[in-house]
């Protein structure tokens, strides 16, 4: 029987080869990584195409072993050159489905012609967090399993039967967010209950957050104020930073909060080291930790001032951090929230440098420490929290789910 895994790119490039050697039923299996050598890519106009989708599916089959893995980006492409009347997978294994939570995505898109085309005689996906941040994102994986015949054969009749519109704009009537509808919830549980099943993951240790807040200088929080009110600060070293919109408006208010922003040119600019000079001070007192950061200058920042950190990304680190080998692992929240195991072994300390706006990043990328296996009786996640700043907004307010962002932001300000 030959297996492909689907799974986010470091689970699929290293976990799912390393958890087949930890049992002794899967202890002989072969497990083959596709990657994008492998896949052998060319950019035309700026787009990745395959060169040869039939070399290509003669290098895919000449990887050793029955279960073959490929990162959840490059699906699209493997599925073009596998295609056609001779599918060599029997079964295929859709790890972490929130990357097909989307119908409009190219990833479900690719899975769906699987499913529905090539007709493996099984598809599973696997998911700890399948709708984290909307129940609309229930229907696309549910759709994989059996093309609509539970909840609806689109996205327009699964909300229109089982949903009711939460945050509407009155003036046009744009439903911006949904909530299942009370007298449908038994239903929607029931159906999904036929394909579905929910194993527990008892935890036999707490979860404790540590807040540690950092101020900022009086320099720092000027400019802060002033991309905070008018969208544009000029810093000493006579860039200029601009935020045309809300969402990029957010994202520079984070970065300087953390220290460092971006200007036109993607030049990172140091704003403060703050953040950094905190978490020096707690590391005599830490184990090996993981921390989180949101953008590739607080990752670079966070190398230079902690040379013994190393990257989740690097192959083989993780199966090192689990040994106690690193004493610092550096974790963007995306990649550190879907599908890596075996750090549970390495420490119990997890530092948040920058705070992510999804509660389901969150609780996934603390999850890769409070697990089964975590031998200490709690796991910390140190939380740095810049004083006064947006930082305050998302662990008070957008992460408990008290309120969204934007009404967040709307309510709390500082003077």
């Amino acid at each position: 029987m030959a297996v492909r895994s689907l799974a986010p790119t470091i689970p699929a490039r290293d976990g799912w080869a390393a958890e087949a050697r930890r049992w002794s039923q899967t202890a002989d299996l072969v497990v083959s990584h596709v990657d994008p050598q492998t896949l052998g890519y060319k950019r035309v106009a700026g787009r990745l195409e395959l060169r040869d989708p039939a070399a290509t599916r003669d290098r895919v089959l000449a990887l050793p072993g029955s279960v073959h893995t490929v990162a959840w980006n490059n699906l699209f492409h493997l599925t073009m050159a596998m295609q056609g009347p001779r599918w060599p997978y029997d079964v295929v294994i859709g790890d972490e489905a929130e990357y097909v939570q989307s119908h409009r995505s190219k990833m479900f898109q690719a899975l769906k012609h699987i499913a529905w085309q090539q007709k493996p005689a099984r598809l599973l996906l696997l998911s700890g967090t399948l709708a984290s941040n909307s129940p609309e994102q229930l229907w696309a994986p549910m759709y994989l399993v059996d093309k609509g015949a539970r909840l609806g054969a689109n996205i327009t009749t699964f909300r229109s039967q089982f949903l009711l519109p939460d945050k509407v704009d009155r003036r046009t009537g744009r439903v911006f967010s949904y909530v299942v509808d009370p007298e449908m919830k038994d239903t929607l549980a029931q159906r999904m209950g036929e394909v579905a099943i929910s194993v527990p993951t008892p935890l036999d240790c707490a979860i404790v957050e540590n807040r540690e807040y950092v101020g900022l200088p009086d320099a720092a929080m000027k400019a802060y104020r002033a991309i905070e009110r008018q969208l544009m600060v000029g810093l000493d070293t006579g860039a200029t930073i601009e935020a045309p919109n809300a969402a990029v408006l957010v994202g520079k208010l984070q970065q300087l909060a953390s220290g460092t922003t971006y200007d036109a040119d993607r030049t990172a600019h140091v704003v403060h080291t703050e953040k950094l000079t905190r978490l020096e001070e707690m590391l005599p007192a830490l184990g090996p930790c993981i921390v989180l950061y949101q953008f590739q200058h607080e990752a670079a920042a966070l190398a230079v001032r902690f040379p013994q950190a190393r990257r989740v990304s690097e192959p083989r680190v993780v199966e090192e951090f689990g040994r106690g080998l690193v004493p610092m692992l550096l974790c963007q929240w995306a990649a550190a929230s879907h599908g890596i195991d075996g750090l549970q072994h390495g420490g119990h300390d997890v530092v948040a440098y920058t705070p992510p706006f999804s509660r389901g990043l969150y609780d996934q990328a603390v999850a890769r420490l409070a697990r089964p296996g975590q031998d200490a009786p709690a796991v910390f996640v140190h939380q740095l929290c810049a004083l006064g700043t947006i930082d305050e907004v998302l662990y008070d307010d957008v992460l408990p789910g008290k309120r969204s962002l934007q009404e967040a932001l709307l309510e709390k300000t500082w003077k």
